[in-house]
């Protein structure tokens, strides 16, 4: 077996220039972007065939990852998690028995070693060739779907407002891919998304990953993915570091393959958001707006108020949140997100004024009791806070971990150790959301406990579009430990760079910081 490194970079791997060749009893057909394996043909996403050609053509020399990302993104810079996703979607392809394996050479690249000889694909079937997509198309509708309906702060990753599709998104969807079985899976997938809920959420993943498998250029069914992960992070948190490398794999693809589509750098910047990359965020949008029709004002609203909200800057952006409330009086989302302003803005009343209002709309109402759970701990009123911790129990979200503090919320002693050992476990099935475990530790006035909970898992802080700007961590926010935490979560540099502080912070002498 041949173990040298290649010392020199092959040219850009052209797919249309390729020619066809057979690892086993695999043809390989780059210009089609296709595998045949016993007369059966399969779609493979580009940037997979991209790879596989590579690996192939090194004749089982090790290939390092400096040269996949030259000849497969053509020197663009991607992240880490795109190659390993690439190559190991490469590794699915072998089959059983395997046409090839791939060894993994650490911290320098890969090696494919072939099962059998090198040869060109004599006479494995062609598919047919497909016809042109109207692709643009069916991207507006996957993406109008995700941001759009998913409307403001943290929707991307929690209450997705979806509907059931229409005879037009029918259509629209019809456009973006050739195979009807993809399409159904995609349909039936975004209906389940509209349900709303833990379950229909993970069964929606499920069916995008199969229509992926069906055609994997369905770019429709490959955004729509990257929310039903998001999603489904946050109803299951143990998850939310697999999810975060798919979910940056599959936008890098997105953004290498179409760099002017606007609507792939808003998704870049929800994701810059939920990382806590909050000047990236800002590029992300701008980047977006250059691009953007009029018609995108609704998305790139929904990306500026997202990123405005975590960064501590309510006043300046509750006008549009309320602008989109009154707009869709019977979206519960978009209620949601009013209510958290409300009470980010010191005007508790008229946000529990509108909870009560709000709670009858149809949708699945998870998300939010548990923002109305956060605002009652704000109230330190014991009372409330069991009677709407009692309403959050009984929806999706509630877990093992909340109905084991409901039998020790009295005694404050045994919920903080409690909640101390819900986050040193968030990853376990039944832990609570690590930022949940934040608010109630904060509710009892373990404030460093509390900081403890933002740090363990600060995407699912980041989720809720500034939860710690609400009320229950007002206190919580004047400790030396808050403020350690806003410096090292990017917070203090954004604000120094934009030189706008927002509604919580200030800078005082000596370079410090004083919050409330």
């Amino acid at each position: 077996m041949n173990a040298n490194i290649r010392l020199e970079f092959g040219p850009p791997v052209e797919l249309a220039r390729e020619p066809d060749f057979v690892l086993g009893a695999m043809a390989v057909r780059p210009s089609a972007s296709e595998v045949v394996v016993e007369g059966t043909a399969r779609r493979v996403e580009p940037r997979v065939m991209q790879a596989l050609v590579a690996l192939a053509q090194a004749n089982e020399a090790v290939v390092s990852r400096d040269e996949l990302m030259a000849r497969c993104w053509s020197g663009a810079v991607v992240s880490e998690d795109a190659l390993t996703r690439a190559v190991g979607q490469v590794r699915r392809l072998a089959g059983t028995p395997p046409a090839f394996t791939i060894d993994t050479i650490p911290k320098v690249g890969y090696r494919l070693v072939r099962t059998a000889p090198l040869l060109p694909a004599l006479d494995a079937p062609r598919s047919a060739a497909p016809e042109p997509r109207k692709r643009s198309l069916a991207v507006s509708l996957s993406l109008a779907t995700v941001v759009g309906l998913a409307a403001i702060a943290g929707a991307f990753a929690i209450g997705l407002s979806y509907s059931p599709p229409n005879e037009a998104a029918v259509q629209l969807a019809r456009l973006g891919t050739q195979n009807g079985d993809a399409r159904d899976r995609y349909l039936r997938a975004t209906a389940l998304m509209g349900a709303g809920g833990r379950d229909n959420t993970l069964r929606a993943e499920q069916l995008l990953r199969e229509a992926l498998e069906l055609d994997a250029s369905f770019h429709a069914a490959r955004e729509t993915l990257i929310v039903a992960l998001t999603a489904a992070a946050t109803f299951v948190p143990e998850r939310a570091g697999e999810a975060k490398s798919e979910i940056a794999a599959l936008l890098d693809d997105e953004i290498v393959e179409t760099p002017l589509e606007w609507r792939a750098h808003v998704m870049r910047g929800f994701q810059n958001v939920f990382a806590g990359d909050w000047l990236q965020a800002e590029h992300a949008l701008a980047t977006a707006r250059k691009a953007a029709p009029e018609s995108a004002t609704g998305e790139l609203t929904a990306l500026e108020t997202f990123l405005l909200g975590n960064v501590g800057r309510v006043t300046e952006s509750f006008d549009v949140v309320a602008r989109h409330a009154h707009a869709h009086p019977l979206s519960r989302d978009q209620s949601r997100v009013l209510q958290q302003w409300l009470n980010r803005m010191g005007r508790s009343p008229e946000a529990e004024a509108e909870y009560v209002r709000s709670r009858d709309l149809p949708g699945d109402r998870s998300a939010m009791e548990l923002a109305a759970l956060v605002r009652a701990l704000g109230t330190r009123d014991p009372d409330k806070v069991a009677a709407q911790l009692a309403r959050y129990r009984e929806t999706d979200w509630g877990r093992s971990g909340d109905d084991a503090l409901a039998l020790v919320q009295a005694n404050p002693t045994a919920a903080i150790a409690l909640l101390q050992q819900q986050i040193d476990g968030w990853r376990e099935e039944g832990a609570m959301p690590p930022f949940l475990a934040a608010a109630w530790a904060s509710y009892y006035g373990d404030h460093d406990l509390a900081v403890s909970g933002m740090r363990a898992h600060p995407e699912s802080l980041f989720a809720q579009a500034g939860s710690i700007w609400d009320p229950v961590f007002a206190e919580t926010r004047r400790t030396p430990a808050f403020k350690a935490f806003l410096r090292d979560f990017g917070y203090v540099e954004y604000w120094l760079a934009r030189n706008t502080w927002g509604d919580f912070c200030r800078p005082i002498e000596n370079d410090d910081i004083e919050c409330h």
